[in-house]
């Protein structure tokens, strides 16, 4: 439980991050990551938080683009 309150504590501060740089709103930025990783956040394994994780942090680097 300690180690998905962390995973999302630190998704959650990369999804502002995200959405700010990128100028898009929350719901849309988790709406892709649901379909990437066939998970919402509350519901995610702590496999799928990481693969959420390392997706945002990519788009934090790189922009996010919308793209598969």
């Amino acid at each position: 439980h300690d180690r998905k309150r962390e995973l999302r504590d630190h998704h959650r501060l990369l999804v502002g991050a995200v959405a700010r740089a990128a100028g898009i709103d929350h719901r849309r930025l988790n709406a892709e990551l649901i379909s990437r990783t066939g998970s919402r956040v509350d519901l995610a394994t702590v496999e799928q938080l990481e693969k959420r994780i390392r997706l945002l942090e990519r788009w934090r680097d790189r922009g996010f683009d919308g793209k598969r």
